[in-house]
Parts: C-alpha cells; structure tokens; sequence
C-alpha cells in the first residue's frame, strides 16, 4: 500500500476487514459493515466492530494494518459500543498474547 494516498491506504485496509469478516465463522451475526470508525490502539493493531445494524448483532474484531483479522467475538453483542468496549479489553488483558 505504499506511495498510495493515506485514504486510499484506509479504504483499502477496512474493505480487507470486512471481507476476512465475511470469511469468519460467526454462530450469530453477519458482516454486513463497519459500525462506527475503526481504533487505532497500537503499533499495528487496530480494534472495530462489524455486525448488521439492521438486526442488532455486532462483534468486534482486531486486525492488522494490513486488515488481516487477529482474533474476533463470536458473542452476537446487541449493543455495538458494549462490543467495542470488549475488542479493547481483549487487546489489553485477553488470554491470547496480542
């Protein structure tokens, strides 16, 4: 992503987080979109939610600069800043080294 324009650069980073979200084997919700703008929390790490504001199901989900996904939820959180507040938590004090 190099020499592009840093907007490019970002859309290009969140359209991959939707589509590894599509990919992910979630039991309750579906990756219809971002929720809100995405947190950059470290070096290259990045904390969102993804989920279907039309049926109320979110999780979050942590990635990379280059969008590729680290971990996610798999809870089907029915309040999208309830799974924001989680995807941090985890980063900061989850049981997977991050």
């Amino acid at each position: 992503m190099t020499g592009e324009l840093p907007e490019l650069q970002n859309q290009k980073r969140l359209m991959n987080v939707v589509a590894n979200c599509c990919k992910a084997d979630w039991e309750y919700t579906e990756a219809v979109g971002l929720i809100g703008h995405p947190i950059h929390i470290d070096n290259n790490a990045w904390v969102a939610v993804v989920g279907d504001g039309a049926n109320a199901s979110y999780e979050w989900v942590l990635f990379k600069d280059d969008g590729s996904l680290i971990t996610t939820s798999n809870r089907g959180y029915g309040i999208s800043s309830i799974a924001l507040r989680d995807g941090i938590t985890e980063y900061w004090d989850g049981e997977e080294a991050l």
